[in-house]
């Protein structure tokens, strides 16, 4: 019969230099997780209490794989296929280029990137501050959860009809040609950046605490009935596009709320 589950106190190392799998179908609990060469898979959702400390590819093969500890990448990038959970009960922090798919940062004292990451699935904020630390994060789903990012890198949000949820981030990028959407009530404190790609207010706040880069005629906001718009900018804001050339009631904001600008103008086309 397959065990439980298997739990290390100390430190596991794989060191083979082969392809190692973590097999069974049972979670396994590490403390430590060390692999020294390329090529660790699993083959069950596990957990990483402790830190880890990795050369090239961990393989999740779909799998939940929950990290309590520090996550280190020394070498290459890992390939993960499933979601990767940052739940512990200290600050961690990420190192190395680790090739997300689905991230979700549940830590209440918060997550810290050391280096550019990329997302390829969905970033979840669901508890705690995700610290960029003046790196680039890429991620190509959607942006879930009513936590915090902060930092100068951003997040740029490259998905096709991506959205973003009731999150408070510091600089938000918005780069695909098609739009995105707000799935939630959304703070954006220092700026918000259309490079490509227009964004849906939808039923929703949008609160603007810093600088909007970008907009155009065909890079805007879209409204609607129940669409709100609050304007509490410390630095210049201006002008700001909403729905051009679209007729009906999606152009619409059920209220605008200018609470500051302390420099420059503000101009609604």
């Amino acid at each position: 019969a397959e065990p439980v589950s298997f739990v290390a106190t100390g430190t596991a190392v794989f060191n083979s230099e082969f392809p190692q799998v973590i097999g069974g179908t049972a979670a396994t609990t590490f403390n430590n997780l060390t692999r020294t060469n390329n090529g660790l898979s699993f083959n069950a959702n596990c957990s990483v209490t402790g830190n880890f400390t990795g050369k090239s590819l961990i393989i999740d093969g779909g799998y939940t794989i929950y990290f309590g500890g520090n996550f280190t990448v020394t070498t290459g990038n890992n390939l993960f296929t499933g979601t990767t959970v940052f739940n512990g009960k200290k600050a961690q922090s990420v190192t190395g280029n680790a090739g997300f798919n689905n991230l979700i940062i549940d830590n209440a004292s918060g997550l810290t990137f050391n280096s550019n990451e990329t997302i390829v699935g969905n970033l979840a904020l669901n508890a705690g501050t995700l610290t960029d630390g003046g790196n680039a994060i890429s991620v190509a789903g959607n942006i879930e959860g009513d936590g915090k990012e902060s930092g100068s890198g951003g997040i740029t949000i490259t998905g096709s009809s991506a959205t973003v949820s009731g999150a408070t981030i510091d600089n938000l990028i918005l780069d695909n040609a098609a739009s995105f959407s707000l799935t939630g009530n959304t703070t954006i404190n220092s700026a918000l950046t259309f490079k490509a790609g227009t964004l849906v207010v939808g039923n929703n706040t949008l609160t603007l605490k810093g600088t909007v880069f970008g907009m155009d005629a065909k890079k805007y906001f879209t409204g609607g009935t129940s669409a709100n718009l609050v304007i509490s900018a410390t630095r210049p804001m201006g002008p700001l596009y909403f729905d051009q050339g679209i007729a009906g009631t999606t152009n619409n904001i059920a209220t605008l709320i200018i609470l500051k600008i302390n420099y420059g103008q503000l101009f609604l086309c």
